[in-house]
């Protein structure tokens, strides 16, 4: 039924069953070293074949009933030459109806030795235990001339048990895996077949292994895996890879303590020493992290500068204590790079627990944010064990970053003023502009609340540039309504200040407005840890030199008072208001800190006057320059014009 056929491809008819060749071409003879098909189909291809051969010509049969085909490259041994070609097998029924093979071979002297090698069909078949039983050449020569059970052949025990148990439900099973060669280990492509052999007429169960080189391929999905699910700067997990990593033990219910950390002051560094410092320590936090040596531990560079730990709780001795104090200390210690020492970077972090606290990673990250959050909140370099309603926090949060960013647009931020008072001459010295920020659906949002938020998320240069041409605009109306020659007071952030655009802006919007550089005074807060004092007093020294003049607010209440004192180049000291509140003795202790601002040639402005004792007893320590509710509360604009508008018909 074959004799038509006229191709230049080796092409040849298997009988299956027979072991022999039915029919093949001329080429196919030339293939085989064959003077005639008479001598080809007298030879018995069982002689000499594996097992393993016999057992995948055995699963082609079944295939090829179903209809289907195979393209593989084969290692063939015609009188001891070894040959390889590139065969398509499908089905062919002989004549008397059984299922057969037809084989179309291109000889594979067309390829590269390298395309052979990574391509050549490798078949064995083992025990159901993975105990070797037989294996075709390529698979000697791969993997050695002595037999090799499937156990010493993985580099990952686990895949046997794997193997075994999708064999024991399902009759095939594929799997990338990496085997150890003779050359090394190298990755293939693994397909495995549940079979039956009769031995000693009972049936017993094994299994047939087709491998496939894919070590190349594999190589560089395995790189492209790694810049998938790892953060370049760091070389830590970053969220999708993290995310990744803890799937199948959060699945499991296994115990897993999460740790967020926040560096504190990171944010301070990057602006005003720039990405390369704050890319130094990024680095240097993730060295000192992984240095902690805790048992199958995973971590991650959440971004920016929040990072997290995910530890199994039962893998490691160390409590949730001991490991929170070792983050602490290690993240608190002074990071040296090309002439900066820095010493003003510490951590918050939150801790949240799986089961306990939730299942889900999503939700364990928000709870341990949460807690990092209360870190924050209650003075920072401290760690938080998560407690149930923290998240409505984090979740506050959340909303005012996202309502935030478009505020201004929105026309929901706005100013009220209140006034410093010159009790000598009975005027308005200036006002101080306050910021307010009233959303639909959060309603009132604190002051501390918005700049915090705005901090944060690199908002608060855009913020307070809005505060400054609002106020300075309105200033003109102010010395209107009141009758007075005030100046105004903005405040300024650390973070802004660090910004070297700063000034011209400022000099800008004065002149847009017609007003000089001495009606706006800047307030700096001393509480704000500066990492580079000396930097920023050069772009404050900038500033003064315009005419602009610069005041420190809440004084008394930082981390080195003396030193703003010294070297700030700022006119006037604000007095923090817990001055005015001390039981006892007041009078003496705003006396003292009077007399130390004068000394230097500085002016003193005291806070949270309220009552008229409080006023007597700062005119008696003499502090002249008064601000607080016993003079005004802080209000809107309109509501000067109103006072005006109603002193000017007053009787």
């Amino acid at each position: 039924m074959f004799e038509k056929l006229e191709l230049k491809t080796a092409v040849w008819v298997y009988d299956i069953d027979q072991h022999r060749i039915v029919w093949a071409n001329n080429a196919a003879l030339g293939w085989w070293e064959s003077p005639s098909l008479n001598e080809l189909s007298a030879r018995d291809l069982s002689q000499g074949a594996s097992q393993a051969v016999s057992q995948t010509m055995n699963e082609y049969q079944k295939n090829f009933l179903q209809g289907k085909s195979f393209t593989e490259l084969w290692h063939f041994t015609p009188n001891g030459i070894s040959k390889r070609a590139l065969c398509r097998f499908s089905g062919a029924v002989l004549d008397d109806g059984r299922m057969g093979m037809l084989v179309e071979a291109t000889s594979s002297d067309t390829f590269s030795k390298f395309s052979r090698e990574q391509n050549t069909t490798i078949v064995a078949t083992f025990s159901k235990n993975g105990k070797f039983e037989s294996g075709n050449p390529p698979f000697l020569n791969a993997f050695g001339g002595s037999r090799v059970n499937l156990d010493n052949l993985l580099s990952d025990m686990t895949q046997l048990i794997t193997v075994q148990q999708n064999l024991a439900q399902h009759n095939h099973y594929e799997i990338d895996v990496l085997l150890k060669t003779k050359r090394g280990k190298t990755w293939f492509r693994a397909s495995f077949t549940s079979a039956s052999r009769v031995v000693k007429n009972k049936s017993e169960k094994m299994f047939l292994c087709h491998l496939h080189n894919i070590d190349n391929r594999k190589k560089r999905e395995l790189v492209l895996i790694q810049q998938a699910y790892t953060d370049a700067l760091t070389g830590l997990l970053n969220r999708r890879g993290f995310s990744q990593a803890l799937s199948q033990s959060l699945a499991s219910n296994i115990e897993i303590t999460f740790f967020y950390i926040d560096l504190d002051g990171f944010k301070m560094i990057n602006d005003a020493l720039g990405h390369a410092v704050g890319d130094m320590v990024l680095q240097e936090v993730a060295k000192r992290l992984t240095s902690i040596k805790l048992n199958d531990a995973q971590y991650c560079r959440f971004g920016g500068d929040e990072f997290l730990i995910a530890i199994p709780t039962t893998q490691n001795k160390k409590s949730i204590s001991q490991i929170s104090s070792l983050l602490l200390q290690k993240l608190s210690q002074p990071y040296t790079d090309e002439g900066y020492h820095l010493n003003l970077i510490s951590s918050s972090i939150g801790i949240a627990t799986s089961p306990k606290d939730g299942n889900s990673l999503d939700e364990l990250i928000r709870f341990a944010d949460s807690a990092m959050y209360h870190s924050k909140q209650h003075g920072k370099k401290r760690a938080t064990v998560f407690v149930a309603g923290m998240e409505k926090q984090i979740l506050r949060k959340s909303k005012i970053t996202q309502y935030l960013s478009t505020a201004i647009q929105n026309n929901e931020l706005y100013l009220h003023y209140q006034p410093i008072i010159n009790t000598h001459k009975n005027t308005i010295h200036s006002f101080e502009a306050l910021l307010r920020w009233k959303n639909p659906e959060l309603g009132q949002v604190p002051p501390n609340e918005l700049i915090a938020v705005a901090e944060h998320v690199g908002l608060i240069e855009e913020v307070e540039n809005w505060v400054a041409r609002r106020a300075i605009a309105d200033l003109p109306l102010l010395r209107k309504y009141t009758n007075s020659q005030a100046t105004l007071a903005i405040n300024i952030s650390s973070i802004h200040l660090a910004n070297p655009e700063l000034p011209d802006f400022l000099i800008n919007t004065l002149q847009n407005n017609g007003l000089l550089p001495s009606d706006l005074g800047i307030e700096i807060t001393e509480s704000v840890e500066l990492d580079d004092v000396e930097k920023a007093n050069r772009l404050i020294n900038q500033i003064t030199s315009l005419g602009i003049n610069v005041s420190i607010d809440d004084f008394g209440t930082g981390y080195s008072s003396l030193a703003y004192l010294y070297k700030i180049n700022a006119s006037i000291i604000k007095i923090d208001r817990e001055f005015v509140n001390i039981t006892s003795n007041p009078k003496t202790a705003l006396k003292s800190v009077h007399n130390l601002i004068t000394s230097i040639g500085r002016m003193a402005v005291v806070e949270g006057i309220e009552t008229e004792e409080d006023a007597d007893t700062a005119n008696e320590a003499g502090i002249i320059l008064h601000q607080g509710y016993l003079y005004a509360r802080p209000k809107p604009l309109s509501a000067f014009e109103q006072d005006d508008k109603a002193d000017v018909t007053s009787p």
